[in-house]
């Protein structure tokens, strides 16, 4: 019998569930209590701490550290010397995501703990508390082994003045080290960045050059534009163009829409060859930047996106998205007709589309969809949260 057939709110329900002869039962009230965020759950679990099956003292532990309840921290810490490495991970775990500084001290003596998931864990609690007083001694670590949980947590720390151990590792010959320098550096948003994250754009490594060609768009600097340009013509992997046509979107610039309009021309046109296909993403990256550019210049080659009917051309939800956002109303009737779509992501792309054109006759049309139209694609994602979405919008902007 559930909570509500009985009549007892769901917490009083899993609280005597604690008290079961079965431990099953015990584990199982355990985690959801960990789920439901109510700090009154806190004392039982801490009592569960010791109970005799080991099963359900590892749950009270993890479901402790979901709580975020500081009153459980010394009680946890009882079990950071444990003579189980997975008990004593699952409490370092637990005391970073409450995040109290008390923790800190003996998270800082875990780091030197015999098994390596325990140290790594505690690198990331510490990250988590994000107290300078970690600094120097995760510092130290990633000097010493470039090991890459001492780096993020220095990420979720934020301390600056650790901003110079990244920019030059950002040169080390190890792929891996500069993959992680990339991923710290992209924390401080410093203009510093730019010009060795520019370099990386021609990395041998296709993983460097595109999270450094993310990362240039993700700093904000229009010094990054002429790079970026310069490298769209020059590197040829794939997976980097659409990384740096990505970040050329986020970086408000009139000389980038004539090379994005290119390549989206060219992917269009290639669809009509049987052979020679250009890789669609390219198309895709291109007409998701010049929807964010914002520049007219690009109206006409996206509405061939849009309209052209061919079964590869999924450029088409990303034109209709730009369209919207370019502001134009004569793409209105465009958009429309990709409501009648067979494929729910494309419905999804018009409903969107025209909340961003914020047309009155697109509100209309867009609560009739929300009435009507009940698809939701691979990811969750429902034509009649997008169309409620897309109507608070317009009302906002009247």
């Amino acid at each position: 019998m559930n909570s509500i057939e009985n009549g007892r709110p769901p917490l009083d329900t899993l609280l005597i569930e604690l008290g079961s002869q079965d431990p099953r039962v015990r584990e199982t009230a355990a985690r959801k209590l960990g789920h439901i965020s109510d700090r009154r759950a806190t004392e039982p679990l801490i009592d569960l701490l010791f109970d005799e099956n080991g099963s359900v003292r590892v749950t009270a532990i993890n479901a402790l550290g979901f709580l975020r309840d500081e009153r459980a921290i010394d009680p946890l810490l009882n079990f950071i010397k444990a003579d189980e490495w997975w008990i004593r991970r699952d409490v370092v775990k637990s005391l970073g995501r409450i995040g109290d500084s008390r923790s800190l001290e003996p998270l800082l003596q875990t780091l030197s703990d015999s098994n390596i998931q325990v140290r790594e864990s505690a690198m990331l609690a510490l990250g988590g508390l994000k107290d300078k007083r970690a600094v120097e001694p995760l510092l130290k670590i990633y000097k010493a082994s470039g090991n890459t949980y001492s780096a993020r947590a220095l990420a979720l720390i934020g301390d600056a003045s650790v901003l110079d151990t990244f920019l030059e590792a950002l040169e080390d010959e190890r792929p891996l080290y500069r993959l992680v320098a990339i991923e710290v550096i992209d924390s401080f948003k410093d203009e510093r960045a730019v010009k060795p994250l520019s370099k990386l754009l021609y990395d041998e490594d296709e993983f460097v050059a595109g999270r450094a060609a993310y990362t240039l768009g993700k700093l904000g600097d229009e010094g990054a534009v002429g790079p970026l340009l310069n490298a769209l013509v020059k590197v040829n992997e794939t997976k980097t163009k659409i990384g740096i046509i990505a970040s050329l979107g986020k970086l408000p610039n009139s000389q980038s829409v004539d090379p994005l309009i290119k390549i989206l021309d060219e992917v269009e046109t290639s669809l009509a060859c049987e052979e020679n296909h250009l890789d669609i993403d390219l198309g895709c990256a291109a007409a998701a930047s010049l929807g964010l550019l914002g520049d007219k210049r690009a109206y006409n080659s996206l509405i061939r996106s849009l309209n052209n009917p061919d079964p590869n051309n999924w450029i088409r939800p990303f034109a209709a998205v730009a369209l919207g956002r370019l502001g134009d109303k004569q793409a209105f009737e465009h958009i429309v007709k990709l409501l009648d779509d067979e494929y729910v992501v494309h419905r999804i792309a018009a409903v969107e589309g025209l909340g961003y054109l914020g047309d009155a006759w697109a509100l209309v049309l867009l609560k009739q969809i929300h009435d009507s139209d009940d698809g939701v694609d691979e990811f969750g994602i429902s034509v009649r949260e997008t169309a409620e979405k897309a109507i608070e919008w317009i009302e906002d902007k009247a």
